[in-house]
């Protein structure tokens, strides 16, 4: 991607940081992976104004176009990354899991629904999950990745 590209507004555009790390860092067939977080909830509890629970909870979304799934990388990088934060916070009280989003359009106003974790949601429901008022089960990392 050139300096100059005008990448502004465009939701398609890849983002230029990701890009140039991975045009200027080893591949991963030299063992180095390098991979982006999309999205972090994080609740922090008020009550009159009060904070009452100034920890607050949060989870882990990777967002998908379509039907597309994690790739291997992902799907290791990011099961390492869930395994050991559960074993840090085993009763989910903190750690609410990891959370794969399909959408169906880069457009989140043309959607209307989305799939979390193979749940079909309507974006009602999927604003729920994301205000923590709707539990879903976090993603199931394979055995593999947990070291």
């Amino acid at each position: 991607m050139d300096s100059d590209h005008d990448w502004r507004g465009n939701p398609k555009e890849l983002d230029l940081w990701r890009e140039w790390i991975r045009r200027n860092i080893e591949s991963g067939r030299e063992g180095f992976v390098f991979e982006d977080i999309d999205h972090v909830p994080w609740l922090v509890a008020r009550r009159f104004w009060r904070v009452s629970d100034p920890i607050g909870r949060f989870l882990v979304i990777e967002k998908k176009l379509g039907d597309a799934g994690m790739d291997p990388a992902q799907i290791r990088t990011f099961g390492l990354w869930d395994h050991l934060t559960r074993r840090g916070e085993p009763l989910r009280k903190r750690y609410m899991g990891w959370y794969l989003l399909n959408h169906p359009h880069e457009n989140p106003w043309e959607c209307t629904h989305v799939t979390i974790n193979g749940k079909r949601l309507t974006m009602d429901e999927f604003k729920l999950f994301l205000k923590f008022e709707l539990d879903l089960p976090p993603y199931e990392f394979p055995d593999y990745v947990k070291g």
